[in-house]
């Protein structure tokens, strides 16, 4: 309050050491109001379910085909532990071609081309 019982005018209310602290006052409230009701809906939420260790599942190898074990454990553990196979350059390349060998004979050389193109530009696979 100012001498003679005059008010504070806009730019001392509103200058932003008084906007900081107003926010960091707020924030206060609202953090303590926060906890506050987290503290009372708490009790009467339901309890955490213990997590039951998923099975393993099983491998089915259709024809007569062979796996090695090491594929097989990996296979086993599901889909998330499956990651795509990341191609050298080289292999890339060799692909493009081999697309290429199936792409009628007007727009073979420019798909080979630009696979090859892409294939330059994006360089080394990174894990």
């Amino acid at each position: 309050m100012l001498p003679y019982g005059r008010t504070a005018t806009w730019p001392q209310r509103h200058n932003k050491h008084h906007r900081q602290s107003a926010y960091h006052e707020w924030r206060r409230i609202i953090d303590k109001t926060t906890d506050f009701i987290w503290d009372q809906v708490r009790p009467s939420l339901p309890p955490k379910r213990k997590k039951v260790p998923t099975q393993e599942g099983k491998v089915l190898v259709l024809g007569d085909v062979t796996v090695p074990e090491e594929c097989k454990r990996l296979l086993v553990k599901g889909p998330k532990y499956a990651t795509a196979p990341l191609l050298t350059p080289v292999d890339n390349v060799v692909h493009s071609r081999e697309i290429g060998a199936k792409v009628v004979d007007e727009f073979r050389a420019r798909c080979v081309t630009e696979c090859v193109d892409v294939v330059a530009r994006t360089g080394e696979p990174k894990r």
